[in-house]
Formats: structure tokens, sequence, C-alpha cells
């Protein structure tokens, strides 16, 4: 069974939901892939390129409506249809189906939606849509961890912490780091949201290969840093530009069927609890 939810409505192959599927095109399979190539003038062939880039991915959607009549409900429905996304913005089409759920942000591209309708409350839809993020998203992961924290170390007397006379290294240290993991074959771009307070800022690292973003402010108690590594957009509490103070923007994706171990680190003296949370997903093509 397959089902997508899109504007406030469902529609699936399930017989028992009156917007039933009869195909859906391109949520499936590989999105387009942009090839521009340009002829060489004065020679055979065409310019190289260094790596070809996907283009937005194109859905269709087509199904029948099953009224039971030619009654008010079926008519409200159809102008349902007609309204679907009728701001023009883009909107999250979740779909489940038997490899699992995943979502996209789409609008409404070319015809729109289209319904003919049919006798005795039946009506047949096409919906075309496009996803301008080629990529599907499963459920949001997230994932978080404070600075890095000393251990204790061997105690004296011996014995004193210990439980029957068992040597006593005294509290575990903290890393300060997490691994973020991505089981889906299409890298992924993960957030960062980082709460005070931090002095001076503070810098996340990637361990594997040493890439780094680095914050050179201060984050008062009380507030938060969040960084889009998709967008490079870096704001105060949501709202407030702050990306002049990124002095290092080494931005890095979380690898298809990969992961990455992040710490993070601050710059000068802390106060209070900072803790980092990064919000990541499984991508698919």
């Amino acid at each position: 069974m397959i089902s997508a939810t899109v504007g406030g409505i469902t529609f699936s192959s399930d017989p028992v939901i009156r917007f039933g599927i009869t195909s859906f095109d391109g949520w499936r399979g590989s999105p387009p892939v942009k090839t521009q190539l340009q002829d060489r003038a004065n020679s055979d062939g065409m310019f190289g390129v260094s790596k070809f880039l996907r283009g937005a991915r194109p859905i269709t959607l087509a199904g029948r409506y099953t009224g039971t009549g030619e009654d008010a409900e079926t008519y409200d429905q159809y102008d349902a249809l007609a309204a679907l996304l009728a701001d023009g913005a883009p909107t999250t089409l979740t779909v489940t189906d038997p490899g699992g759920t995943a979502s996209a942000q789409v609008i409404l591209y070319g015809d729109g939606s289209t319904l003919t309708q049919l006798v005795n409350g039946l009506a047949d839809y096409v919906i075309t849509f496009v996803a301008p993020d080629p990529v599907k998203y499963g459920p949001a992961k997230t994932y978080s961890t404070g600075l890095s924290t000393a251990g204790g170390g061997l105690e004296y007397n011996l014995f004193a912490g210990g439980a029957g006379g068992t040597l006593f290294y005294g509290a575990l240290g903290a890393l300060g780091r997490v691994s973020v993991v991505n089981t889906g074959h299409a890298d992924v771009w993960p957030v960062f949201s980082i709460t005070g307070g931090l002095d001076s800022g503070f810098f996340i690292q990637w361990l594997e290969t040493g890439q780094v973003l680095r914050y050179d402010r201060v984050v008062p108690l009380g507030t938060f840093v969040q960084l889009d590594s998709r967008t490079g957009e870096v704001l105060i509490d949501g709202v407030s530009d702050s990306s002049t103070y990124l002095t290092r923007d080494e931005w890095f994706a979380i690898p298809a069927k990969g992961s990455a171990t992040l710490q993070l680190n601050a710059i000068g003296g802390s106060t209070g609890l900072p803790l980092m949370t990064v919000s990541s997903w499984d991508g698919s093509w």
C-alpha cells in the first residue's frame, strides 16, 4: 500500500480512502540530471565538466476520487482539491510505502491540480508537483552533546570509593562528541543548534576530516545559534542573521551510507551547560 499526504489531503491505494492512487510518477527513481554541455568551437567534442548535478524532482500524482454520489460533500472535496497549495508556498509531501516514510518540500507545477468530473460522485484527478530539493528525507533524527569534561583519577585511600574492595577512579568524563549516521543513499546536510553560555563562541569539528565551523562571538545564557549546512544560514534565536561571525565555514554533508563524528568545543570559557543539538535525516534519491 502507498499513501501520500499534502495540504491536509490524504491520497492512498487503500480503497477506504476516497482519493485513490492509480499512478505516482517521479517519487521513486532518480531526479533529472542537469546536462548543460558547451560545444568546442574549433575542435571535436564538447568542454568537459567536473560533475553533473541533479535538477528538481518532478512528481505526478494521479487517481480517482470515489464519492458516495452527487452530494454536497463530494463537491466540497472537488473544491478542496482545486484549493490545494493555492498560496503557492512550498508544502511538505509525506509518502509512506513499503520502503518506509519520507518527505519532500513541493510546490504545484505546470497544470497544478486538474479534475475530470464523471458521474455518481466519481472524478479523475491529476496533480503535478515539483520538489526544488530533489532529495527525499526520512523522519528527523536528533543528537546532542555538551562540552567535553575531564574524568576522575585513581582516588586515595585506594578502596574508599569502591564497592567490595575494588579500585575507584572517580566520575567518568565526557568527550563532547556525537556520531551522526545517514543510512540513506544521498548525502544530507545537518542543522546545528548551540545554546549558551559560551564566553567567546565555539567551533564544531568533523573529526574524521578536520573540517571546522567556527563562530567567534559570545553566546549568552538563554540564547542559541543555529547553523544550517545546506543553506549556509547562521541565525541567533532563529531570527537575526549572524553569519558575519562565522570565521570558518567549511560546511559538510553527512555522506550517504556513512557517518560523521562531531565535537563541540568552546572558544574561551563557558558558563552553565552549553549544548549542541544536531538535526539530521536519512536521505534518498
